[in-house]
């Protein structure tokens, strides 16, 4: 599910397809806690929506995914950009991240590769998948 770009950018690019779901985002938080342990130094995330095609996460299982990242993550700062491709996944990734503000997981949601590369401090070319 993840490209593993644990190395000289120190990201870990997320980038899903179809319809984001609980399930599909369980199984990533699954991963990222994998990555979390393996890598205790700490990374940075990136989400690249721009292939999906819809979302169905119900208000309730957004803040049980918050939830269970704010009471499992205890690494230094980090943060984790999302690249939405819609209105309503800026939206959703919005609502993820204020969720997480009181957190050390810095949420933020852009339009552009751009953008997000310069927030997480790597070339955009850092951020595209093999």
């Amino acid at each position: 599910m993840y490209t593993n770009k644990i190395s000289e950018s120190d990201v870990l690019i997320w980038r899903p397809s179809g319809v984001i779901n609980f399930k599909l985002v369980s199984k990533a938080i699954d991963e990222i806690e994998v990555f979390e342990t393996n890598h205790p130094g700490g990374f940075n995330r990136f989400a690249n929506f721009t292939d999906v095609d819809g979302i169905c996460l119900t208000f309730q299982e957004m803040r049980i995914l918050a939830q269970r990242r704010s009471d499992n993550y205890h690494g230094r700062e980090v943060r984790t950009g999302f690249l939405a491709s819609t209105d309503l996944l800026f939206g959703m990734a919005r609502m993820y991240g204020i969720m997480l503000q009181t957190t050390l997981i810095d949420v933020n949601v852009f339009r552009t590769l751009e953008e997000n590369a310069a927030w997480l401090g790597v070339e955009s070319y850092r951020l595209v998948d093999y």
